[in-house]
């Protein structure tokens, strides 16, 4: 699941990077459950030509689906858009779709998570950020803020939401969206 904003350039590409991705997970577990792909991509109201990509890796690949905002609705607000309409799948990865999230990574996080069935969910966290100090400390205190106003007083530092999560996952952090006036991230993380 992803959202997008004129991202013309990376879709065709994340598409066949993640597919390949899919293939990889399901040759790690293989005999042990079969994973059906399914890509849902919520376009932010692009002007670059992204639909136009996306309808045609909609053509050509029946498990992909692509949500047209109308406007830019911001990459959070899209992301739990196309995660509502992920309601059929048992594992979700979110993902960013300017391939700044290697879909690689996913074959990773998605056997760690198969394979222990006492986790919810496998984050990624940025261990470093580009910028200067002062981006690197502005976003230190983000995190840092958005751990103090969430429920369980922690939001991991670098961390987006791109992650490998369970349905009861996805469905609490919908739950909490709608309910709360927590961002997406304290969701997923709480």
């Amino acid at each position: 699941v992803t959202s997008a904003f004129n991202e013309v350039l990376n879709l065709e590409e994340l598409h066949r990077r993640c597919r390949l991705a899919h293939a990889k997970l399901q040759e790690t577990i293989a005999g042990k459950i079969h994973l059906e792909f399914s890509f849902i991509v919520a376009d932010n109201g692009s002007r670059d030509g992204s639909l136009d990509v996306l309808e045609r890796i909609c053509r050509d690949d029946p498990a992909v689906v692509a949500l047209a905002n109308r406007s830019n609705y911001g990459p959070e607000a899209s992301a739990v858009n196309a995660l509502a309409r992920a309601s059929h799948c048992d594992l979700v990865i979110l993902l960013c779709s300017d391939l700044q999230d290697p879909p690689e990574l996913v074959v990773g996080m998605g056997q760690t998570l198969l394979e222990s069935p006492e986790l919810d969910a496998v984050l990624a966290v940025k261990k470093r950020s580009s910028g200067g100090p002062l981006l690197r400390m502005a976003r230190k205190l983000y995190y840092r803020a958005l751990g103090y106003s969430s429920r369980l007083q922690l939001v991991p530092g670098g961390f987006h939401g791109f992650g490998c999560y369970r349905r009861t996952v996805v469905d609490d952090a919908l739950h909490f969206w709608n309910s709360t006036d927590l961002n997406f991230r304290q969701c997923l993380a709480n």
